[in-house]
């Protein structure tokens, strides 16, 4: 059976002339080859990560989750100072400290440095070759999810009792007996009651709060301007239009506000407002408006709560089933 992999490779050579195609021909072919989890006797491949990707792709609708994304780039400029700066904060978040280390996370994918920097320097998307896209993807965040989504789907066969591939037999025929039985793990560990007990625990970082935040150079304005709200009755958006100064109003989850900002939000009442926030160079005053709940109905709150409860779910499957070959990590990834 000719599998995804054999099919790039060959596109490869059919893509290019004489030495150059076969030698990229070549180059893929190694590359596909080399393992990223070890699950149930068997090791699973780059080649094999990539066919999951396109049979991914190939369906009409994602019931594996999120559409699949292409690889984002941390920098679109051939300027030296931005390419060494995406160098930089590439290599921070894998935590590869080394050059040394950089060239060794690189070869465990079959790249090397190069072939990173060029994938930076290149505009999103514009990847021309069959052998640049599998580069840039090697490279991306996506790589990091397909590879932990197939180690899912192989634990979720074991667990309902389903044969997986033996060593040398072609994968892309079982793709389709793994997501089902994936579906149903996540059904099991989806459940209503499940659901609500983990939003009754996560509720207050993922409410909402509606707030003004009014911007003054002087911690004596912010002062006066707090006292104005006080004791006048006005809010700080009339007073803004009243005497000019910027005043914004943004909505944003309690998780994601700084913890200075919810104490002044949380100590704010009807008729008193928090002392000014220093940020330099300017001072804040805060004003809450509403708080919203986090409801289910909300899709970023159900997507929170879904995602928290299937790494629950399935951390133990994988660290009992999946070895692996290589670091997927990413700084909060």
């Amino acid at each position: 059976m000719v599998t995804s992999a054999s099919v790039a490779t060959a596109q490869i050579a059919d893509c290019g002339d004489g030495a150059q195609a076969v030698q990229l021909a070549v180059t893929s072919s190694k590359r596909c080859s080399l393992p990223v989890l070890h699950c149930a006797d068997r090791t699973y491949t780059i080649g094999d990560v990539l066919a999951f990707k396109h049979w991914r792709q190939s369906l009409d609708d994602c019931a594996l989750g999120a559409d699949h994304k292409t690889a984002s780039k941390l920098v679109e400029t051939a300027d030296d100072d931005a390419l060494e700066s995406a160098l930089a904060d590439f290599r921070y978040a894998r935590d590869l400290v080394s050059a040394a280390e950089c060239d060794a996370w690189l070869a465990l994918r079959g790249l090397r440095y190069a072939d990173l920097v060029e994938s930076l320097r290149r505009p999103e998307a514009a990847a021309a070759s069959i052998d640049e896209r599998e580069c840039d993807y090697l490279l991306s965040a996506d790589f990091a999810e397909d590879s932990r989504l197939l180690a899912r789907l192989l634990c979720s066969a074991i667990a309902s009792g389903l044969a997986l591939p033996r060593r040398a037999e072609p994968i892309e025929p079982y793709f389709a007996t793994c997501a089902s039985a994936y579906t149903q793990q996540c059904a099991a560990a989806l459940q209503t009651g499940a659901r609500n007990s983990r939003l009754r625990v996560l509720q207050r970082g993922l409410s909402e709060i509606e707030f003004d935040c009014a911007e003054f150079d002087s911690l004596d304005a912010a002062l006066e301007a707090r006292l104005s709200v006080q004791h006048d009755g006005l809010s700080l958006a009339e007073l803004a239009d009243g005497n000019g100064f910027v005043c914004t109003r943004t909505r944003q989850r309690r998780s994601s506000i700084a913890s200075e900002w919810q104490i002044a939000l949380d100590g704010a009442t009807a008729g008193r407002l928090a002392a000014p926030i220093k940020d330099p160079p300017r001072f804040l005053v805060l004003q809450p408006q509403r708080a919203i709940v986090a409801q289910l109905s909300d899709p970023e709150v159900a997507n929170r709560i879904d995602s928290t409860l299937l790494n629950e779910y399935f951390e133990p499957l994988l660290t009992r089933q999946v070895r692996w070959e290589l670091s997927l990590d990413l700084a909060g990834a």
